[in-house]
């Protein structure tokens, strides 16, 4: 019988972080171990990590956890292994978690008791805190737990803070729907915001819990999307390309996703401005072309639905 959850963590070189992260999940599993199997994907690591994996998966072998270690032949980048571990999760829902992210120690409880209580959410975003480089108490700023419709629900935090979907820990999915988003986008794992993406597909299947308190940590200035500019160029035409899926892959309104992209566009150009300035013009001048195609795409949904209304008007008369 499949598990009601499953937490996987994708890792690569970090035994240390790894070896945090499990005594973490060690502590808080006390209680839930009938509900939950554990994932370890390692990214063809070269350091410890193998040896790290093989000693929790026994430690926890006895208490009746199921850990399944995953090893790729080489490394494949952080996305495509995040997609693995969605891959080879049988249970119910999915939770992937960061090898370094602070998790608090009422989260996995929280996660466990919603989803017995409600088991045909399509997924749950946990609110997070942030540290770092930027600094905020909640990234979603909500007056209470928000409860509804995926899309209502999904729109209203894409709307707040689109990026905070990409937060990979703190977002649990219903497998099924995850495994959906997969194959929905196949390529999508080499679009750097394909979090987005997944986390807003899997949403819009059903209905979704966002919590108003945060109950994850994310440390900015610590991934290799911030510290690499070259990815941090990437990502402004990767942003807009996320957002034509959502319409054309998700089934978000085009309107949304249209005021979107001009919020994305304008509120990041001097960003872009700056990161243009720091790399190679041929970088630049794929990133400007990839983004004016995407903008393209979008401005054509508002001539379609322009159409339609046209057709609409003249078939009522």
């Amino acid at each position: 019988m499949s598990k009601l959850l499953t937490i996987a963590i994708p890792t690569y070189n970090r035994a240390a972080k790894l070896d945090a992260q499990l005594a973490w999940l060690d502590r808080n599993l006390r209680g839930h171990e009938a509900d939950v199997d554990v994932i370890l994907s390692d990214n063809a690591s070269a350091d410890d990590t193998p040896a790290t994996c093989a000693r929790w998966r026994d430690a926890l072998a006895p208490r009746g956890v199921h850990v399944r270690v995953n090893r790729m032949p080489q490394n494949v980048g952080p996305l495509p292994n995040i997609a693995r571990c969605i891959e080879l999760s049988s249970s119910r829902f999915t939770w992937v978690i960061g090898d370094d992210d602070e998790i608090a120690d009422t989260a996995l409880p929280l996660v466990v008791s919603r989803l017995r209580a409600d088991p045909d959410l399509a997924s749950i975003v946990l609110n997070f805190a942030s540290v770092g480089v930027t600094r905020y108490p909640r990234c979603f700023n909500l007056a209470h737990d928000l409860t509804g419709d995926g899309r209502d629900v999904m729109g209203e935090l894409l709307l707040q803070a689109y990026w905070g979907l990409a937060f990979m820990t703190a977002q649990v999915y219903r497998t099924e729907f995850a495994q959906a988003a997969l194959r929905a986008w196949p390529s999508g794992t080499a679009n750097y915001d394909y979090q987005v993406f997944l986390t807003a597909f899997a949403g819009a299947q059903g209905r979704v819990l966002a919590t108003r308190d945060a109950h994850v940590t994310y440390v900015t200035g610590e991934n290799v999307y911030e510290r690499d500019k070259r990815i941090g160029l990437r990502l402004y035409a990767d942003s807009l390309e996320v957002f034509v899926h959502l319409h054309e892959g998700a089934g978000y309104d085009a309107a949304l996703c249209r005021r979107l992209a001009r919020r994305h566009v304008w509120g990041l150009k001097r960003r872009f401005i700056l990161g243009a300035m720091t790399n190679n013009p041929l970088l630049t001048a794929r990133t400007v072309g990839r983004a004016a195609r995407y903008l393209a795409q979008l401005s054509m949904t508002r001539l379609k639905s322009s159409n339609q209304n046209v057709r609409e008007a003249n078939d009522a008369q």
